[in-house]
């Protein structure tokens, strides 16, 4: 003979407050969420964290005694109000090694904004997990001071070529 169901139907979860959103998690053990990962540590301010994620070329080719060790690191990053990273396209990956592209806006506190189609060289190391910036020739961002008025011709070139990742991190509300 048949069963009959129970007629009441199971809990349901409430909904999530309202303006509430999950904040993604980014994996560093993935190439192009590494990029995202060490981003959103560098605009958390955690610099022990992302100074410890650059192998020892890429800290002194960038950032060597020249160029102030970690301390001009620190000094750096402290002139960036965040970055925003439109894509990261892997251009190439074998073991160990990744090739990648990102399309990243640098906003400056005083202003300035910069964005650029940036070429980085990982290494993976497997004892943590975790891929690390290694470039020698990594190209670094020089800031390009933008008027009101250059900013927005800018922004709508943009969105006339369709690039709408580059217009999207351009959009920031405080």
């Amino acid at each position: 003979t048949p069963t009959l169901a129970s007629a009441t139907p199971p809990p349901v979860a409430p909904p999530p407050p309202a303006g509430a959103t999950a904040a993604p998690v980014w994996y560093p053990n993935y190439a192009d969420q590494f990029i995202r990962y060490y981003y959103q540590n560098i605009n958390a301010r955690s610099y022990n964290l992302t100074w410890s994620l650059l192998t020892d070329a890429f800290k002194y080719n960038v950032n060597g005694p020249s160029q102030g060790g970690y301390q001009g690191y620190v000094d750096f990053w402290n002139t960036v109000s965040r970055v925003d990273i439109s894509s990261v396209v892997i251009t190439g990956q074998s073991s160990g090694t990744a090739t990648v592209t990102v399309g990243m806006t640098y906003n400056y506190f005083n202003g300035t904004v910069a964005s650029v189609n940036q070429p980085f060289n990982l290494l993976f190391d497997a004892g943590r997990n975790t891929w690390m910036f290694h470039s020698p020739t990594t190209v670094v961002a020089t800031p390009v001071t933008a008027s009101p008025q250059s900013f927005i011709y800018y922004y709508f070139d943009r969105i006339n070529a369709r690039d709408y990742g580059t217009t999207w991190s351009l959009l920031h509300y405080t």
